[in-house]
């Protein structure tokens, strides 16, 4: 969400590039469906508009994110200020580029946020407002959580929902030419890998 001014962790920028190195750390042919809240949901969009995003990636999912800005960024120190004014030049690029990604997207917002811009969804994909709700207050709502988990739930038991992707990244090579991490060069293969593999969990092995 907002965070206080002594533990803000940089821009929308910043944050993505901090999804980006996370999701390199993760192994696995698992399925990632990225939620974000408030800020977070920004920094999700901007990761996978702007870069060219992990292909085990099939979704992104935004709690109360003001993709139509916040009055209140006033309030917030360095460059959050700045892109989450409403009709920043952040906002502008997010909302213009979100058609052109071939990735579902749905938005989640409580109808008495007072923190961010009403309407503040991503004008591309699925939106939906939830009455009574805060901007924290969506994240404990038992009816949000059904939303997101039935909405992860749907790619688990769903083998159809294949997205297309032009990542050629295949493997990574050690020193003495010996294969270390193995990649997925297409979303179609890893969807192929995924339906010939029992459900586990990931352990990188």
């Amino acid at each position: 969400g907002f965070p206080d001014p002594p533990t803000f962790a940089g821009s929308v920028q910043a944050l993505a590039e901090r999804v980006e190195s996370l999701l390199g750390t993760v192994q696995g042919t698992q399925r990632i469906h990225l939620v974000g809240h408030s800020l977070g949901g920004l920094a999700v969009r901007w990761y996978v508009q702007e870069k060219v995003y992990d292909p085990r990636v099939v979704q992104t999912i935004c709690l109360a994110s003001p993709f139509a800005g916040s009055r209140h960024a006033r309030l917030m120190p360095g460059s959050s200020e700045r892109d989450l004014l409403p009709g920043s030049a952040l906002l502008r690029q997010l909302q213009e580029k979100a058609p052109h990604v071939d990735l579902p997207h749905l938005s989640l917002c409580g109808a008495n946020d007072l923190l961010i811009e009403r309407g503040a969804w991503l004008e591309c994909g699925e939106h939906r407002e939830f009455p009574g709700l805060g901007h924290n207050g969506i994240l404990y709502d038992p009816s949000v959580i059904a939303e997101v988990v039935a909405r992860v739930g749907s790619w688990t038991s769903d083998r159809d929902q294949v997205r297309s992707s032009h990542l050629r990244v295949v493997t990574e090579r050690g020193p003495l030419d010996v294969p270390q991490v193995e990649r997925w060069s297409s979303r179609e293969e890893l969807e192929r890998e995924l339906s010939e593999r029992p459900a586990r969990v990931s352990s990188g092995r």
